[in-house]
């Protein structure tokens, strides 16, 4: 696959991404349960089940794509294990995560038809999926940590302009926004543990 292959897919995953979002956001997603239409509540627990894969799949495949660059512009043994660990530890939650989301509901569909009275199955505990969550963002946020520091690791004894370092220290520097939205998020998960409000809660 060459790069204009995996550029037009990635558009088109990002396309979906947003599409999704809009779709939740008009069936209730970010608002209260007690505010929204049952219908509106089947269409954005659906756009969720599938918001969610994309997303972990993007972030996957965006941190992995930064971890590779690094390995071939590394010329420490230690920070090339560092990397490779760390895209095994992020494709294997990131599969976990899925996985999880695949069979937390049999069949599939109740995950988004449990209120509708003609819908038979049964989903596993939501605290599961919350406990995923954790385990994700604590991981994002340690690899998303590795990448930010990698850059001055990396730049250290070679012989670049001083200008041109600190562009690169500034734009890797940005990846601290990135772990700051995990523990965000990861706060955020832990204050909504005991919340029956799956739509407010996303």
């Amino acid at each position: 696959m060459d790069s204009s292959c995996l550029t037009r897919c990635l558009q088109a995953a990002f396309a979906a991404l947003y599409a999704l979002l809009i779709l939740g956001v008009q069936g209730g997603i970010g608002g209260s349960i007690l505010q929204a239409t049952l219908p509106g509540i089947a269409s954005a627990l659906k756009v969720l089940f599938f918001l969610e894969i994309i997303y972990v799949v993007l972030t996957s495949a965006m941190k992995g794509s930064i971890a590779l660059t690094f390995i071939r512009l590394s010329r420490s043994r230690i920070l090339t294990k560092l990397f490779w660990v760390s895209i095994g530890l992020d494709v294997a939650i990131s599969l976990a995560f899925i996985i999880y989301l695949l069979v937390q509901c049999q069949p599939i569909d109740f995950a988004w038809r449990m209120l509708d009275a003609d819908a038979r199955g049964h989903c596993l505990p939501l605290t599961g999926q919350l406990y995923m969550g954790y385990a994700l963002s604590i991981v994002t946020a340690t690899l998303d940590g590795l990448l930010m520091i990698s850059p001055w690791l990396m730049m250290r004894g070679r012989n670049l302009n001083s200008r041109l370092k600190m562009y690169i220290y500034g734009i890797f520097g940005l990846g601290i926004l990135a772990t700051i939205a995990n523990i965000i998020r990861l706060v955020a998960l832990v204050k909504l543990k005991g919340s029956k409000d799956q739509l407010g809660m996303w």
